[in-house]
């Protein structure tokens, strides 16, 4: 019986052990909750050294908006203690989203890595359609889809990066050029 105890205890006490490391993992992911200030970007009590942004002599904690002569919000920026933080967006004058990065403590995290892109990334056209569609590996390399679109909607180019070399459909030319087409030994009879 003492074994059998002794043994509910082990397991009980590993419980609250890993219990307690999965929250502090999820309390470092938590976003900071930035204060609902809002300062216009033009405003000249805005100062920013080295990165850090204050306001009236103080390290900032709340939100930078910049507008449009047409009084349309040009972009939006969140900061605590004087950096970057969370949620940054910019738009088009006419109110059409250009584009959404995320930050914590001044460096952009989610789909980019030490600044450099990772994973999907899309640019729009000021009319809302879709510009480009870009994915990146985690060295920040082009690597796989690679779309892009004219502002009519018309496909533009789509190919697909695998290892460093391009295959598909770029603009009005082949993909490959002379050296490659030799480097590969393919090649093309003309008809």
């Amino acid at each position: 019986m003492k074994n059998f105890t002794a043994k509910i205890f082990i397991v009980i006490a590993l419980s609250f052990v890993f219990a307690c490391q999965k929250r502090i993992e999820v309390s470092e992911q938590t976003p900071v909750d930035i204060p609902n200030v809002v300062v216009i970007a033009a405003d000249s009590a805005l100062e920013m050294q080295q990165g850090i942004l204050s306001y009236q002599k103080k390290l900032f904690s709340g939100f930078v908006v910049e507008k449009y002569k047409n009084n349309q919000i040009a972009s939006k920026n969140g900061y605590f203690n004087g950096k970057l933080e969370g949620k940054q967006e910019k738009w088009y004058p006419d109110g059409n989203k250009m584009e959404v990065r995320f930050y914590k403590e001044n460096r952009k995290t989610g789909k980019h890595k030490d600044d450099i892109p990772i994973e999907t990334h899309r640019e729009w056209y000021a009319n809302g359609q879709l510009y480009s569609l870009a994915n990146y590996d985690k060295e920040g390399q082009p690597e796989g889809t690679q779309k892009t679109w004219f502002q009519s909607g018309k496909i533009k180019s789509n190919y697909v990066i695998k290892n460093g070399r391009r295959f598909g459909f770029f603009g009005a030319k082949g993909c490959m050029g002379e050296n490659e087409k030799k480097a590969t030994g393919l090649t093309f009879e003309k008809k």
